[in-house]
């Protein structure tokens, strides 16, 4: 299931040596639950991202301690940012209710 809204898009341009380089950077902003993951897994879950294709870089971050967990974004598809959610512990990691922040860039 895909979740919430593309908050923010920019375009800058950056000038060197009179090479133009474009950068483009669209940000995701929104209360997300992260399912829990069992023990030694990964869970993912995907969000829309409208302007993002294959070949972005994308980061991500949560307001809450993510319990021993390990999280990271990639752009999956056109439109669509996967978050995965990495457990190595014997234990399963709960289900979280916090504010995800997303960031996608192409240069």
């Amino acid at each position: 299931t895909s979740l919430g809204k593309v908050i923010t898009t920019n375009a800058i341009d950056w000038y060197s040596d009179g090479q133009r380089l474009q950068f483009f950077d669209i940000a995701f902003s929104q209360l997300v639950s992260l399912v829990s993951v069992p023990a030694n897994s990964t869970a993912s879950q995907t969000i829309t991202m409208t302007g993002v294709s294959l070949g972005w870089a994308a980061i991500a971050s949560y307001d809450l301690n993510l319990g021993g967990t390990r999280m990271w974004a990639e752009v999956t598809a056109t439109d669509t940012v996967t978050i995965y959610r990495r457990n190595d512990s014997g234990s399963t990691a709960s289900a979280l209710s916090g504010r995800l922040k997303v960031r996608a860039m192409f240069l």
